[in-house]
């Protein structure tokens, strides 16, 4: 397309004026080749003026209830065929194989959702030499986390050398106050403590209290403290506590039991 030499205005059906923005040529088939093709974005359709049409190709038009057939006027070869509807008469245009983007096949295996490349090649034919795709969302979605073993081989050989702790809650009905409880529960002999709590930052004081409960009455001390990501335990006070008395605390993976 190139800019017109001199701008002028178009008169539409209903009195209206509009000026083109530039002018080309538009193949609508190999023999139905249309130049000097007027480029209007404001325009609704994409007319064809018949008195240009059978003076630029020299062919003949005939109309009849369901189509319209443009022939060469000396052979009477048809080279193009529009068909009606709703009062008006419509040419398909086949796209330019200049114009026709060539898809990679990782494109269309984005696109189409990413299917397996079995059902790919069904889907597109072209692709059935195709030995290999490699997708990373597909390698990452397929991923499984490893399971836990039912029974553990290795345990601790003593009570308090690992302790676990989780905080349940909030409850919907109070109890005294009491939202949220907290378990602590010794890896070795599977013994478990449970603590009330009103709110999230009373942990660090029944942690407190439970340690030197643990080094007092058995003479014990923690070694490894494990728990969720949970925020609070990831305090600055409660992490200085922990590192204080030479406890290592090791925290869980997320979303595992």
């Amino acid at each position: 397309m190139s800019s017109l030499k001199s701008p002028y205005l178009i008169t539409l059906a209903d009195g209206s004026k509009i000026a083109p923005k530039g002018i080309g040529q538009v193949s609508l088939s190999p023999m139905l080749n249309l130049k000097s093709i007027l480029f209007v974005p404001n325009c609704p359709f994409n007319l064809i003026s018949l008195s240009q049409l059978t003076k630029s190709l020299i062919c003949l038009v005939t109309f009849n209830v369901e189509s319209c057939v443009i022939q060469e006027r000396g052979t009477g070869k048809m080279i193009g065929i529009g068909h009606e509807f709703g009062g008006l008469y419509y040419f398909g245009m086949q796209p330019s194989a200049s114009c026709v983007a060539v898809l990679s096949p990782k494109l269309l295996h984005d696109r189409l959702s990413h299917p397996s490349l079995s059902k790919l090649k069904l889907l597109v034919p072209s692709l059935k030499t195709l030995e290999e795709l490699g997708c990373e969302s597909c390698q990452l979605g397929k991923h499984v986390r490893s399971s836990f073993p039912k029974k553990t081989e290795k345990r601790c050989n003593s009570v308090f050398t690992t302790i676990h702790s989780d905080i349940w809650g909030p409850s919907r009905v109070t109890s005294f106050g009491f939202r949220y409880f907290v378990t602590f529960i010794d890896e070795f002999s599977q013994c478990t403590w449970v603590y009330l709590m009103k709110d999230h930052s009373e942990l660090l004081s029944i942690f407190v209290s439970f340690f030197n409960e643990i080094h007092n009455q058995f003479g014990k001390t923690i070694k490894n403290f494990r728990s969720n990501n949970a925020k609070e335990y990831f305090s600055f006070e409660l992490s200085s506590f922990l590192s204080s008395q030479g406890v290592l605390h090791q925290s869980a993976c997320p979303h595992t039991p």
